[in-house]
């Protein structure tokens, strides 16, 4: 597997509350987008992220079968929920921390995928030409969506858009409403996963082109291309994007 990241703070924010770990010899990503207090926000993220990696060196250091994999998958959100909102308890500055996750692993042939939060992962079809995203936000925004309020296209650029329905952590907004998944990885299709920052503005065929638009087989410069274009929207938020392929 291929894999390239690249993360940016934005042309407002001070500080980047992202994070993200990948491992070429696991096949495992995870990406993060921290929030609250300070600096929660960047502790958040990091702490999710690491106890991700842990739980990925730990598990696939052994020879576990797809059914085990997926049972460990519907613990690890919980538990780092549990360390992350206790964290924030006994630390006044961290206090109402939160982070969302999207963490996969790709196994036997089986993409497992978990997330928590609206950063998101995607299938971008280079036979097809397309992006098919492969999560749903956690947020006020989709909710609106589901109850016929909002169109996909409203949702977008909804201001309900940031108001998390649930995440790691988080204070108030505590939940252990965990998606997991397993996909087959279609053929000639990289992997995205970003954070919601590359989300504020842009439209899917923008993001597509990005990707499309790099040398082939060039996964840094299609970070660099999805990262100025973040950037050329606004650059609100921080963003970070990472991309892998099979081969």
């Amino acid at each position: 597997m291929k894999i390239q990241a690249m993360t940016d703070t934005g042309l407002v924010r001070q500080n980047n509350e992202d994070a993200f770990w990948f491992d070429h010899g696991l096949q495992a990503i995870a990406i993060a987008d921290g929030m609250g207090g300070h600096k929660g926000g960047e502790v958040a993220s990091r702490l999710a992220i690491e106890n991700f990696a842990l739980w990925c060196e730990n598990l696939l250091s052994q020879q576990n079968t797809t059914a085990l994999l997926s049972s460990a998958y519907s613990s690890i959100i919980p538990a780092i929920d549990k360390l992350i909102t206790q964290t924030g308890r006994n630390d006044s500055d961290l206090h109402g921390m939160g982070t969302t996750l999207v963490g996969t692993v790709f196994h036997e042939d089986c993409l497992h995928i978990t997330h928590i939060g609206d950063s998101r992962i995607a299938f971008i079809s280079i036979i097809d030409k397309t992006l098919k995203w492969l999560t749903r936000d956690d947020n006020v925004a989709e909710l609106m969506v589901a109850q016929g309020d909002l169109t996909p296209e409203q949702a977008r650029r909804s201001h309900y858009r940031n108001s998390l329905t649930a995440c790691i952590g988080g204070g108030t907004r505590l939940s252990n409403d965990v998606h997991y998944q397993q996909l087959a990885w279609p053929r000639d299709s990289l992997l995205l996963l970003c954070t919601d920052g590359l989300l504020d503005n842009t439209e899917d065929h923008e993001i597509f082109d990005c990707c499309m638009n790099a040398p082939q087989g060039d996964l840094a410069a299609a970070c660099g291309n999805l990262i100025e274009l973040a950037n050329v929207k606004g650059g609100r938020d921080n963003c970070t994007v990472i991309l892998a392929s099979k081969d």
